[in-house]
């Protein structure tokens, strides 16, 4: 186990990310004496300096950040923290508005330092659905959301918001924020990368969203060829489209599947499209 910036201890996992099991906020008392991390301290943006010399001018420079939720889920737990939203409102408007207030300051600090994108992490849902009822996510996540996406967006940065699962009951009210990109359109949770870009791709780049689960772990590359020509059919016309993986590149893909996609990707995915074959 390891404990971050935060106070959240972590279980280390067979994937790059730690398993959040217990946060500092056990109760709402803890909060009254809770110091939050310095979102001005330089080792924060300790890897931007080299991302900056190697790629500016040459790729897109991204920030992984946050607008909230996500630790907020880890500093009380996430079943507390979803109750919390439920029957404890004020305090949970206070625990995200503590960690919205230091993603948005690290947010807009990497823009200012220079990188073009800032990525939103925070996931919101399952396969099932939102991880609460469209009418709390709008009451208790929205605002903060809405908060780091302008504060990116009049810094002169963009922003891509990631969360997996099925979105179809928040996905209005996220595009309302002024997002740029949604990703990944996660085709296990229902999500239909077509129907997204029918209703939305005139107000938001759609990003995704080939199986990164079982297609690109275990299936073939042929398979793989097929699906991205499917999604580029599907997404692609007309523009705002960036294809990628319905998550991330884990641990247990192939590098013949991912190999795969990025090569049909650009054999196929180059303008004009042509699906004749």
């Amino acid at each position: 186990t390891y404990r971050d910036k935060w106070g959240i201890t972590y279980r280390l996992e067979a994937q790059a990310s730690g398993f959040p099991i217990l946060g500092p906020l056990q109760e709402e008392s803890d909060l009254a004496n809770y110091q939050s991390p310095d979102p001005d301290d330089p080792i924060v943006y300790r890897d931007l300096p080299e991302a900056m010399d190697r790629f500016k001018g040459r790729r897109a420079v991204i920030w992984r950040g946050l607008d909230g939720f996500h630790i907020a889920c880890a500093l009380r737990g996430m079943e507390n923290f979803l109750v919390d939203c439920l029957v404890n409102p004020g305090f949970a408007h206070d625990v995200m508005r503590l960690c919205n207030d230091f993603q948005t300051r690290v947010a807009v600090g990497a823009i200012n330092r220079g990188a073009d994108i800032v990525v939103l992490l925070d996931d919101y849902a399952d396969n099932n659905g939102p991880l609460m009822s469209p009418e709390l996510f709008n009451e208790i996540v929205l605002p903060y959301l809405t908060n780091t996406v302008r504060a990116v967006k009049d810094a002169g940065g963009y922003v891509i918001k990631h969360t997996d699962g099925n979105l179809w009951p928040i996905l209005e009210s996220m595009i309302d924020t002024g997002i740029d990109a949604i990703h990944p359109i996660e085709p296990t949770a229902g999500m239909d990368i077509g129907e997204v870009k029918q209703r939305y791709g005139d107000r938001v780049c759609i990003m995704g969203n080939i199986d990164c689960g079982e297609l690109l772990c275990r299936g073939t590359p042929q398979a793989v060829r097929e699906a991205v020509r499917a999604c580029i059919r599907a997404a692609s016309p007309g523009g705002g489209h960036i294809l990628s993986s319905s998550n991330s590149l884990q641990s247990g893909v192939k590098p013949e599947n991912y190999a795969a996609m990025i090569d049909e990707a650009k054999r196929y995915g180059r303008y004009p499209l042509s699906f004749e074959n």
